[in-house]
């Protein structure tokens, strides 16, 4: 049933046997009700209550929880943290993965990735997510291309927190709910802002491997999210704005400089329409709206002082202040058809327009010259010249899909799903689905999935061909994944397990290299393979003690520019005592590595990550929360995008916060 979006959920996780997890609501796989235990796709499924026992603050930490996925921590700001699935890594965003929030694309039209502020989205508001892992491309097209994240918010609901921490952490959470007759106003409102960590790192300007600095991440963060309803029309409004200073930005560190802003505007506007009892259309319009301000020091002080390199001679560093805008304009048309009960068919059209509104940057050096290696470059003394990056026309894609799910009887269901899309600047191309669900008995199921999903090349990746940091590439063709999913599921009152493997095979994937002028350039990569093993179970081991653990093993992963870890795993025991809840986490990735030069890799060593948190309940409305997250002060590094980072991306210590709460 669609929209995607759900009021917060009235059961506790840890309140109900663990053989009802399987039956917790899964929406995303197919737009219409499912289970996890039914839904054609290897999915995860957290509620409200397991996040909030957790000791995590934003997505991409929660994703760490989940079977086959892996966080990382890029360079190019203090906030740029992506996800991979199954092992396949694009770059530092995360362009492989449609997120969605009660039903509104979180992905940057520009980019095609879930840009910082949406990787870095609060869990606060969340009342349930599903995490779906395998191409979503035969229901969302482009954008679903190795999984999709289903965030449905937190709504009716009437609490505020304030947050206290180490590394100079403040912050307020908020949810409001209001109702008049049909009329529903619900709002969330997050205000966050940090000092950050402080590293020693190697200076990135340096030829001297024992030069140092001295650097942290600070970061401040504005979330808001409002939703008004009136019966089966509905307004969502969403702003996301995320701010880091010092640190990295593009890779180079230069403290006082330095600075990126990610701002995310979005409004959806929906209706839904009963034509007849068996008959249901939800029609969808939304607008986002995504600019980014870089501010970034390029060059070491002194690297054009020469009469060959700049005219007239300087000794400044080459400094650019940067400034992105994109947009994109959706429309959603889906309908439901209830032909009997154990026959449904879901049919729609999507229809979407992405634009580079302003690529621009003010540089004190001709940086068009520098691209070129057209020495003496011009040298203008400030900042009033305006370099604009190659423009781009507007790219449309329009898609019509249609999937039926058939159960003949309480053994089998089926699901069939192809999607057909169009793209003015790629080949038009389908994506069909199959998935067959086995129920063996009344503890165990089978699931066997196929897939295929594109993903066309976004605007950043096709502009740009003259950058002198990371090249676009208009020659570049769609990448194609075909996937095969065998998973299965076994329940009882006090156990629950997910086993599954995978096999994935990718086609011109889009890629990274190292040119010969050492710089990076987009390019279609040759065709490889993926395939693997994972695991998630839960087990109450006693009335009040409750044990996950999530595992993962690749046995094969794609060639890119990255290789990722090979084992990913989680640990978690949560338990009550009276009106105490308390809960300690484990994450664990292997070893990874990331390209320095064509063919050549390094190796980025592996990790455990302890975490730990203590809620109490004082009365109904009442509630403290003592936050531990790194408790072992790991020092941890992960792997960066750039070729000049030979260390990896360092990553904060011990992070401590306590908050209180109050609900009514």
């Amino acid at each position: 049933m669609w929209p995607i979006t759900a009021r917060s959920s009235d059961v506790d996780l840890f309140d109900m046997g663990l053989r009802q997890l399987m039956n917790l609501p899964v929406e995303g796989s197919t737009r219409t009700q499912e289970t996890v235990s039914t839904a054609p796709a290897a999915v995860t499924v957290f509620d409200a209550a397991f996040i909030k026992s957790l000791p995590v603050d934003h997505l991409y930490e929660l994703l760490n929880y989940v079977p086959g996925m892996q966080s990382q921590r890029g360079a190019d700001s203090g906030f740029s943290f992506g996800y991979s699935v199954r092992g396949r890594r694009n770059g530092n965003q995360s362009k492989e993965v449609l997120l969605l929030i009660d039903g509104q694309v979180l992905n940057d039209p520009r980019t095609g990735a879930a840009n910082g502020s949406a990787r870095m989205m609060s869990v606060a508001q969340i009342s349930r997510v599903e995490v779906i892992r395998g191409p979503g491309s035969a229901l969302y097209g482009s954008g679903a291309y190795s999984g999709v994240i289903n965030v449905i918010t937190r709504q009716q609901e009437n609490q505020w927190d304030l947050h206290v921490g180490n590394m100079g952490l403040y912050g307020m959470t908020g949810l409001s709910h209001f109702s008049a007759g049909q009329w529903q106003l619900d709002g969330y409102l997050n205000v966050y802002k940090d000092s950050g960590d402080q590293y020693n790192l190697d200076d990135t300007f340096s030829l001297d491997a024992a030069d140092r600095v001295i650097t942290r991440d600070p970061r401040s963060m504005l979330e808001g999210h409002i939703s008004i309803s009136n019966g089966s029309n509905n307004i969502s409004l969403i702003y996301n704005d995320i701010k880091g200073d010092d640190f990295y930005s593009l890779e180079n560190l230069s403290n006082g400089i330095n600075s990126t802003r990610y701002i995310h505007q979005g409004i959806q506007v929906s209706h839904d329409i009963n034509w007849a009892p068996k008959l249901s259309s939800h029609i969808e319009w939304q607008y986002t709206s995504v600019e980014q301000h870089l501010d970034s020091q390029i060059t070491a002080v002194g690297a054009l002082a020469d009469p060959a390199l700049s005219n007239p001679v300087s000794n400044d560093p080459l400094i650019i202040y940067a400034l992105v805008k994109g947009e994109a304009y959706r429309f959603n048309w889906h309908n439901d058809w209830q032909s009997s009960e154990r026959l449904s068919v879901q049919f729609g059209m999507n229809w979407q327009q992405n634009e580079t509104l302003t690529s621009e940057a003010a540089n004190n050096f001709n940086t068009d010259q520098l691209s070129n290696n057209d020495f003496p470059v011009d040298y203008y003394g400030d900042f009033s010249n305006i370099t604009t990056a190659e423009s781009q026309s507007p790219q449309e894609i329009w898609g019509l899909y249609g999937q039926t799910i058939y159960q003949p009887n309480d053994i089998h269901r089926f699901n069939f799903g192809i999607r057909y899309d169009s793209n003015e600047s790629v080949d038009a191309h389908w994506s069909p689905r199959l998935g067959w669900v086995v129920s063996l008995d009344e503890n165990s199921t089978i699931k066997t999935l196929y897939g295929q999903a594109f993903r066309a090349a976004s605007l950043s990746e096709t502009s740009n061909p003259n950058s002198p940091i990371l090249r676009g590439n208009t020659e570049l063709k769609h990448e194609l994944i075909e996937t095969v999913d065998i998973i299965y599921l076994y329940q009882q009152s006090n156990l629950n397990v997910q086993a599954g493997m995978f096999y994935n095979y990718y086609d011109t994937p889009i890629t990274v290299i190292i040119n010969d002028e050492n710089i990076r350039e987009y390019t279609n990569g040759s065709s490889s393979q993926s395939y693997g093993l994972e695991f998630e179970m839960n087990y109450e081991l006693a009335n009040d003690v409750w044990l996950r653990v999530s595992a993962s093993e690749f046995l094969e992963t794609p060639q890119s520019f990255f290789r990722e870890g090979a084992r990913t795993g989680s640990v978690m025991l949560n338990g009550f005592m009276d009106a105490l809840n308390w809960n300690i986490s484990a994450v664990y990735k292997s070893d990874s590595e990331m390209e320095i030069a064509n063919n050549a890799f390094d190796k980025v060593s592996s990790y455990w990550l302890l975490g730990g948190k203590l809620q109490y309940q004082h009365n109904k409305q009442l509630s403290s929360q003592l936050q531990i997250k790194n408790i072992n002060n790991q020092q941890y590094n992960t792997a960066p995008q750039g070729n000049g980072i030979f260390e990896g991306t360092p990553n904060r210590g011990r992070e401590i916060a306590y908050s209180i709460s109050y609900q009514w």
